[in-house]
């Protein structure tokens, strides 16, 4: 049966680009055939900062009688709007669909629609072509040899890096799916070929020439090669590994690698064909996975395979998020479906890298699906050790992860909660509810890492009722910084916390929903230098129902400040709040402390040991006052590594400290002033305005 909207979609694309291609089509009538093949979405990335291409194509049957065009894919030349307007139809679906048009202008590659076309499920299609997430998967890897060039890896080190043959100890496209999937998906080297690798030889040039064209001639001569015309009843997946210098649609060489979604068929630019994320990336459209963004950045969510991927053979180390891992079901034994809409949720959450971890409790979850709205969200505690030790999404590491997915099936990361840390998905329901995701705890120190998540209707507060909301920015040494708030007529019970903050000169936000009542924060510093302004314009702020009670950022140690009353009775009294010391405002221009001007220019070199390079620090401090002046850049060093770091000084007499490095070097004003190995502590003092220094 086919389906009446799609019909008139087709009829509109076909009218909204019969302009430019009229003429052509006049004058080529005896081209004109009737077109029968199935939808298939092609998705290419690209390298560097280049944006991807999604393109629509037909995908001939593998038994037509036209040896010409015999399973080959032909581009249906859509312009851009048009092939989002498909994306986001429900009713298309990537190698599900099949297409039907009485009149169409085939050539080579492409075929141009001139006239009414409809599309239908192809039930029968679908069944034969559901890839299974779980079982064993036949793959062969295609080496190219043309006229003008060839894939530059060989034989071998394709069997390496794809199949881990001769190197079973780095990452690859078969160690990285068994390990996400802990072996319920595995992936095999066809043995139809010597290693699971087979080389085309072609019998023309490919430089210049479009990838889709390459693509055909390639599976044209595997067809040769094989002695089938159906390349899928052979194998379930092809890597093709074309020579460097073929032609995307956008008519760049720099494209990284492509696949169809819900295809047997993908393809990569030369080196990229050893890629180990490309190939989990690619190979995931395959199994019909989408691209994972974050917010409205294409490709930017990087806690996963679907988004960017890296040239390199065996990083990083990493899974897909917990959108995805939805999708693929290897968890679902660990997966929980809530509805906040009927009843609210507590649970606890732990990473995938603890799968098999036997002490998780049986109740904790993988996958948290949020369901009651037009869009699913979900929820994953995003681990960072073992199997995803590599996880490149920024500020993620150990945090709760919330996802989105729309209508087209890509995901969208929307927040990185913190413990106690909260985020709001508005619209949700009929559009008019909000629901609230909290990382209620983390807890990293008990086997396995444990975060209790709650979500829940955000209900409207009541006359009694208002949001407590704390405001802080960090410094420049974050986890220096806790806090608390305390209710007063309630035994000291803690309403809100927090600390260990791992970003600098970050803005963080928590709230609760509080009954009025009088409350004490209590803030403290483990160096003893506040939140400003020695090392940054770092300040907090407490409001309730948008009232500020509490702020400040200038104290030595600790801080305590209490407003408020014990009296449920009414509301807090916003007119008279009456802290026990007067807070101070954030402030407004640069502290005198933060220098402005380049009077001494520094750069340190240093070498971290083998072992406890988090060890690692140095320190300019004046010679005349104990403050430290600048502390090391980076918050946490690496063992065995290098850094340079530079920056500026005011005009002073300073002392330099550094403990624990392999080799050290300073430099002042670009003059070289001491260095040192193999030592614990050492100490350089009075340099600058105090000594007789060249600088």
């Amino acid at each position: 049966m086919y389906s009446k909207t799609i019909f008139f979609l087709f009829q509109l694309i076909s009218i909204s680009t019969a302009t430019h291609r009229r003429a052509n089509l006049r004058s080529r009538q005896q081209n004109d055939q009737s077109l029968d093949c199935t939808l298939v979405l092609t998705e290419t990335q690209f390298e560097g900062d280049l944006p991807e291409e999604h393109r629509w194509e037909c995908e001939m049957d593998s038994d037509l009688n036209d040896e010409q065009l015999r399973g080959h894919y032909l581009d249906l030349n859509l312009g851009s709007d048009e092939v989002l307007t498909l994306q986001n139809m429900s009713h298309i679906q990537s190698g599900k669909t099949k297409l039907h048009a009485s009149h169409a202008l085939i050539e080579k590659s492409k075929a141009i629609l001139h006239d009414k076309a409809m599309v239908e499920q192809d039930t029968s299609r679908e069944a034969a072509r559901k890839l299974s997430v779980t079982g064993k998967r036949e793959v062969l890897a295609v080496r190219v040899v043309a006229n003008d060039k060839s894939t530059s890896s060989s034989e071998n080190e394709l069997a390496k890096e794809i199949f881990g043959i001769g190197d079973p100890n780095g990452n690859n496209l078969k160690k990285g799916y068994a390990q996400c999937s802990y072996n319920q998906l595995q992936i095999e080297p066809s043995p139809r070929a010597y290693n699971g690798i087979h080389t085309v030889t072609l019998n023309e040039s490919v430089i210049g020439q479009s990838m889709l064209d390459v693509k055909n001639s390639v599976l044209d001569q595997l067809r040769i090669d094989f002695s089938n015309f159906d390349l899928n009843s052979l194998f379930d997946h092809v890597m093709i590994c074309l020579p460097h210098g073929t032609k995307s649609n956008s008519g760049s060489t720099n494209w990284a690698a492509s696949a169809v979604v819900n295809g047997y068929v993908s393809f990569f630019n030369d080196s990229w064909c050893t890629s180990f994320s490309a190939q989990m990336h690619e190979i995931g459209h395959n199994l019909g996975l989408r691209h994972s963004n974050e917010g409205n950045d294409n490709y930017e969510d990087k806690s996963g395979f679907m988004g960017h991927s890296y040239n390199h053979p065996n990083l990083p180390n990493m899974c897909f998020n917990t959108a995805k891992n939805y999708e693929l079901g290897w968890y679902a034994d660990k997966t929980t479906i809530v509805k906040p809409l009927k009843n609210k949720w507590s649970g606890q959450l732990v990473g995938y890298v603890d799968n098999q971890n036997p002490s998780t409790p049986s109740m904790a979850s993988i996958v948290t699906k949020i369901e009651g709205s037009k869009f699913d969200y979900f929820i994953g505690f995003n681990r960072k050790t073992g199997i995803n030790s590599g996880n490149q999404e920024e500020d993620a590491a150990d945090k709760v992860l919330i996802h989105m997915v729309g209508s087209n099936g890509e995901s969208s990361l929307l927040a990185k909660l913190g413990s106690g840390e909260s985020y709001d998905i508005s619209e949700f329901g009929d559009m008019s509810e909000t629901i609230v995701v909290k990382a209620d705890t983390i807890d990293m120190s008990s086997n396995p890492a444990i975060a209790t998540v709650s979500v829940m209707k955000k209900e409207p507060t009541t006359f009694n009722e208002g949001i407590l909301k704390m405001t802080l920015k960090t410094d420049r040494y974050p986890s220096e910084t806790s806090w608390r708030i305390v209710d007063n007529c309630n035994d000291d019970k803690v309403v809100m916390e927090g600390g260990n903050y791992g970003t600098k000169h970050h803005i963080y936000e928590q709230w609760e929903t509080v009954s009025n009542s009088q409350f004490t924060l209590q803030i403290s510093d483990t160096y003893g230098d506040g939140l400003c302004c020695g090392q940054g314009e770092g300040f907090f702020s407490v409001t309730f129902d948008g009232v500020e009670f509490a702020s400040g950022g200038e104290f030595a140690k600790s801080e305590s400040l209490t407003w408020g009353e014990c009296n449920n009775s009414g509301p807090i009294h916003h007119d008279t709040p009456s802290p026990t010391k007067a807070p101070t405002a954030p402030p407004t221009s640069s502290p005198s402390a933060s220098p402005t001007s380049c009077d001494i220019t520094y750069q340190v070199f240093l070498q971290t040991p083998q072992s406890n390079g988090s060890a690692t620090s140095w320190s300019f401090a004046s010679d005349l006052e104990p403050t430290i002046a600048l502390r090391s850049n980076v918050e946490s060093y690496q063992s065995d590594s290098l850094y340079i770091e530079q920056g500026c000084l005011p005009s002073d007499c300073y002392n330099f400290k550094i403990h624990n490095a392999a080799v050290y070097g300073l430099k002042i004003n670009d003059v070289s002033i001491a260095q040192s190995s193999n030592f614990v502590d050492q100490e350089i003092t009075l340099f600058g305005t105090c000594q007789d220094i060249a600088i």
